[in-house]
């Protein structure tokens, strides 16, 4: 399936911001399960791109002179293959056992996990916080590591940013959608994936002034063949 993607962000602040920094892990890249057709980034200014320490791509926005407000976009033409169940990496997946603050497991939930780990498969679903399901996972031994990403889905009143986890099992990611009880990737589209939320988010930022922030996006995933009809 092809996919067009389209996302943009603004931030308003109600004072001038003297100095902002944005992480941002906007952008897609080929793997066992998507190829990217076609992308690019709409920023205030010229970024290079980088990768960070787990191949996502990044750019690093500053903005040294006053400002009260930041667009950001995205958009581009990605081919996924539904079929694929896993992905196969060279990069070990031993990283992916650290805990961290957000997925550090108590005594509680390393006792839940193990009790989900002895029961059927189908019931699996029952935890739908994804720094749950990653500190269970670490907490029995399994590397597993926070995805965020575009899901397709038929539903106008699905989000189409969206996030999930992956486990890995047999020398391979699998993915596990804890909050739609979905336990192969589907119609889901990979940006960025890390320890937890923070490392993998697609912007992440820090600035100095500004006061109160208002935050709108606004993001459409469609196949291609509707965008071509259009």
């Amino acid at each position: 399936m092809r996919l067009s993607i389209s996302h943009d962000t603004t931030y308003h602040y109600e004072d001038q911001v003297r100095t902002s920094i944005q992480y941002l892990r906007m952008t897609p890249h080929d793997s066992e399960r998507q190829q990217v057709l076609s992308w690019q980034l709409t920023l205030p200014r010229p970024v290079r791109a980088q990768l960070d320490p787990y191949g996502n791509i990044l750019h690093v926005l500053t903005m040294d002179e006053p400002h009260e407000s930041i667009v950001i976009g995205a958009r581009g033409q990605v081919e996924i293959d539904e079929a694929r169940e896993a992905e196969h990496e060279s990069q070990s997946a031993l990283p992916f056992l650290r805990f961290t603050r957000l997925t550090e497991a108590d005594e509680a939930l390393r006792e839940f996990a193990k009790l989900q780990s002895r029961s059927r498969p189908d019931r699996s679903g029952l935890i739908d916080l994804m720094h749950a399901f990653l500190a269970c996972a670490r907490s029995l031994g399994i590397p597993a590591r926070y995805v965020s990403g575009y899901l397709f889905t038929d539903s106008e009143d699905h989000l189409a940013s969206h996030a999930w986890a992956e486990a890995w099992l047999d020398d391979a990611w699998y993915s596990f959608d804890v909050t739609n009880c979905l336990a192969k990737p589907e119609r889901h589209l990979k940006l960025a994936v890390g320890l937890d939320y923070l490392d993998a988010c697609p912007v992440r930022g820090m600035r100095r002034g500004g006061g109160i922030e208002q935050m709108h996006a606004q993001v459409e995933v469609v196949p291609l063949v509707r965008v071509q009809q259009q």
